[in-house]
């Protein structure tokens, strides 16, 4: 199962009730991770579709 953005914000505010500010710092930490993912691809798809033209 990926990262997902729903599922994501559930388990921010989650963690936020119940004051779990290290498990908040876990899922910041993933979030970036996923957006430089997101953003390596993007530019992987960007550069292929480029020198394809």
């Amino acid at each position: 199962m990926g990262w997902s953005i729903d599922r994501h914000e559930v388990d921010l505010i989650n963690k936020i009730i119940k004051g779990d500010w290290e498990g908040v710092d876990q899922l910041a930490e993933e979030a970036a991770a996923h957006d430089k993912d997101v953003a390596e691809r993007t530019k992987q798809i960007f550069w292929d579709h480029k020198h394809l033209a």
